[in-house]
């Protein structure tokens, strides 16, 4: 049998977690609470009351619909991205990957200090402008636009470039894409964005959440090997899903409970003892009740807890069928 248990050791030893990373998104969530409104959201995330046009106009909540906010609500929160550039790239390849067409690498390359015509350095960090979406009435002159989003009407051109516009201008209905390098946020808002871009990283894993619920419910199937007699399998699987690390804290105290009472039945008690340290780290407010817990389980974990020799069994121990708590 202890020949069993190492096979099973060596078969689950060296299993390791994978990290990954993400840049910040170029917008992250908010979920609105109550009292909030797009003013009190602009000077919280980023310092001045008149950005909040800026977030009425990027979660289309422009006109009555900015009187009041539902508690609950996910908003998003415009703000410039950055990334490094790599080797091979030039402003038109950001452009057309970051901006959605390369013509906007002129644009690109004057948000950075940089002449377009001469290709970024390697390893500089770049920004990338928020593309604010607006849907044209056919009324409103670029100049005004220009000036409430951009900060001067000397930036009209700078729109008609960006959407390669014809000499009539934006039709009724067409959508505007208002190029957005100047949001600066506050240290909130910098927190906010770092936490939503941890969130993305989360979500990039995919099947995390799925492989989570799926540990738990082997958890339960754990257990019920346990019930059943069935130790080794026990082991098999208590200890692939230790290795796996998506156990909670409390997940992982139970899956220790359940190998030291395994490890007591096949008289493995050096990993008996192993499992009952693992279980007092992760729980060390809860006791055995002595009343439903076999002897041999109490006797190993005191002597884990004493660090003295593991007592040996009686008679009528050896016929006892060790219980979980």
């Amino acid at each position: 049998m202890n020949k069993v248990i190492k096979q099973i050791g060596l078969f689950l030893v060296g299993a390791s977690l994978l990290a990954s990373f993400s840049r910040p998104a170029s917008a992250f969530p908010h979920v609105v609470r109550s009292g909030e409104t797009l003013a009190s959201l602009a000077s919280f995330y980023y310092g001045r009351v008149q950005h909040e046009r800026v977030l009425s106009t990027a979660n289309a909540l422009d006109g009555t619909k900015t009187k009041g906010l539902s508690p609950g609500m996910i908003l998003e929160i415009p703000a410039v991205s950055y990334r490094q550039v790599h080797e091979g790239e030039t402003w038109k390849s950001l452009a057309d990957e970051e901006l959605g067409s390369e013509h906007r690498y002129i644009l690109l390359a004057q948000v950075n200090g940089h002449k377009p015509w001469i290709d970024p350095e390697l390893g500089q960090l770049i920004a990338v402008p928020y593309n604010l979406a607006w849907l044209s009435t056919g009324e409103e002159s670029l100049a005004t636009l220009a000036y409430r989003f951009l900060g001067s009407t000397k930036y009209a051109y700078r729109l008609v470039q960006y959407n390669q516009l014809g000499e009539d201008g934006p039709q009724r209905g067409e959508v505007l894409l208002l190029p957005l390098s100047e949001l600066p946020l506050t240290d909130e808002g910098r927190a906010a964005a770092e936490r939503a871009a941890a969130q993305i990283t989360e979500q990039s894993r995919g099947d995390h959440f799925e492989n989570q619920r799926k540990s738990r419910d082997e958890a339960k199937a754990l257990a019920d090997d346990v019930r059943q007699g069935r130790y080794v399998a026990a082991v098999t699987r208590g200890t692939r899903l230790l290795s796996e690390g998506r156990l909670s804290q409390p997940g992982r105290s139970t899956v220790h409970l359940l190998l030291l009472e395994a490890y007591v039945a096949l008289d493995e008690r050096g990993l008996a003892r192993t499992a009952c340290e693992s279980f007092r780290a992760l729980s060390p407010d809860v006791e055995l009740d002595p009343l439903m817990t076999s002897p041999k389980i109490l006797r190993v974990c005191k002597a884990s807890a004493t660090e003295g020799p593991d007592p040996g069994d009686s008679h009528d121990d050896k016929k006892s069928k060790p219980n979980t708590p």
